[in-house]
């Protein structure tokens, strides 16, 4: 456990599935022994009938379909249709979430795993059910946390109010990253926003993911995404950044 990481972010669509499968890849071309979990996917797609993950196929195909069948179903063992919060959409299908499993479950991948990414729906207070949420299962996990952020206007309270809930639960955070979903040069904001986050939080913000341009083109490429990824010069500092966050810790 001391190796797994809870991914969670300042809000949805912030870049968790992008860190996450690049997170996963670069360990796993390193022939670490690593993988991923999506606990709870909303939005899911019909696939044959089944519920497919959009987020773990995406980190799936990043890390160059690595993983077996039988895997690859415990890694999202909550699927749900509807692209809203676990707690809405699971009463739109009318079940119940079971906790108890999701967390049997992540114990049978850890064992399995050296490391293991697991990614949160959402941010830290988004309700799994009406009376337990996220971050109750970051808690009951005892992950150390990776927070995903945006690094521009606006971020300076998601970002201080995100560590808050984080601490007041004594949770270990290993590391703040900034995403650029979109391509973005920094200026006097975005650089500002890394200091008084610092400074105010005392955590650091220990990685910067830029833009990376046509991404869900590369990833549907046979073989590991670094592959594709290895003359983007812009991300040859992140990656040593994910290796010392996978490594060190904050």
């Amino acid at each position: 456990m001391a190796d797994d990481f809870f991914v969670t972010g300042t809000d949805t669509g912030i870049g968790k599935t992008v860190f996450t499968a690049l997170a996963t890849a670069l360990l796993a071309g390193d022939n670490k022994q690593t993988g991923v979990m999506k606990p709870i996917q909303t939005g899911c797609l019909e696939r044959n009938g089944e519920k497919v993950a959009p987020d773990l196929e995406f980190v799936r195909r990043a890390c160059g379909d690595i993983f077996d069948p039988e895997v690859l179903d415990l890694m999202a063992p909550v699927r749900l249709r509807m692209p809203a919060s676990p707690h809405l959409a699971a009463a739109e299908e009318e079940k119940e979430i079971e906790v108890e499993r999701i967390i049997r479950t992540y114990h049978k991948l850890s064992e399995r795993f050296d490391n293991l990414f697991v990614e949160g729906a959402g941010g830290v207070l988004v309700p799994i059910t009406e009376d337990y949420l996220m971050v109750d299962l970051m808690v009951e996990l005892d992950l150390s946390v990776i927070l995903v952020s945006r690094s521009g206007l606006g971020t300076i309270n998601h970002t201080l109010l995100s560590l808050e809930v984080l601490k007041s639960r004594d949770l270990e955070i290993a590391g703040v990253i900034f995403n650029d979903p979109e391509p973005k040069n920094w200026g006097p904001v975005e650089r500002d926003n890394m200091q008084i986050i610092e400074k105010i939080s005392g955590n650091s913000v220990t990685g910067r993911l830029p833009h990376i341009p046509d991404l869900e083109d590369k990833v549907k490429k046979p073989g590991n995404i670094w592959e594709q990824l290895e003359e983007n010069r812009n991300l040859k500092k992140f990656k040593k950044e994910l290796k010392d966050l996978v490594n060190n810790g904050n």
